[in-house]
């Protein structure tokens, strides 16, 4: 009886040896997982930042570059008025 029971138990401590050791495996990839997520994340937030910037730094230069596209279109067209009205009566 204490024999059957003993095999019993050795059976069963085996087992619990090899699921622990499976836990601690799963464990180890866990952290290696958590690791490479916080490793991008950092990444994200520094690119998430640049491009916060570059944003910020392109909507103040808009309004700067939309006076003079127009600016020129003018003096391009006020141009080109001249050049025909030269070339009418020529």
């Amino acid at each position: 009886m204490y024999t059957s029971l003993s095999t019993r138990f050795d059976k069963l401590d085996e087992k619990l040896d090899v699921l622990g050791q499976a836990v601690a495996r799963y464990e180890e990839r866990l952290a290696a997982g958590n690791s490479k997520f916080e490793r991008l994340e950092f990444r994200l937030d520094h690119l998430e930042g640049r491009l916060n910037t570059m944003e910020n730094l392109l909507s103040q230069m808009g309004g700067k570059n939309v006076v003079w596209e127009r600016a020129a279109w003018v003096l391009f067209s006020a141009a080109v008025a001249v050049a025909v009205s030269f070339w009418q009566y020529a």
